[in-house]
């Protein structure tokens, strides 16, 4: 049996395997600094720990709304937040379905889950701020 954490975003199912997410929050504000990032919104504090606020919803080139909740995720033993609009829970499977060869894919996303009638895209939140993605991060987070 496999773990994920069901999210949406604009409507879409997505999940993320439950051992790269430490925890869901909700931030009470976002500082954001002066140096801007594409896919970064700003810094939440969390435990006096001041965070980089990854904007999923921008970087899947979706619309996403307020409130939203983020996930944070370890990723090369940095603590890191994704703002997602809402976080429904786990949903176990069997295994992943692999996404069809025709169908162009990123190597964040590791198939799908069919649950009920729909389906759930699951993704690596440690594969999205991987390379450039991720020293944007870490020069990003300098600025605090």
């Amino acid at each position: 049996m496999n773990y994920y954490l069901k999210f949406i975003i604009n409507d879409i199912n997505f999940a993320a395997p439950i051992g790269e997410i430490k925890e869901v929050a909700r931030p009470r504000s976002i500082m954001r600094p002066a140096k801007k990032s594409k896919n970064l919104i700003g810094l939440f504090e969390l435990r006096r720990e001041k965070l980089p606020l990854y904007d999923l919803p921008r970087f899947l080139d979706l619309q996403s709304c307020d409130p939203f909740e983020v996930i944070i995720s370890v990723v090369q033993k940095k603590l890191i937040g994704f703002k997602v609009d809402e976080v429904y829970g786990i949903v176990i499977a069997q295994e992943l379905t692999p996404f069809p060869e025709l169908t162009y894919s990123k190597n964040y996303f590791m198939g799908v889950i069919k649950e009920g009638n729909s389906f759930i895209q699951v993704l690596s939140l440690k594969k999205i701020v991987s390379g450039r993605r991720w020293r944007s991060v870490t020069q990003y987070s300098k600025h605090k």
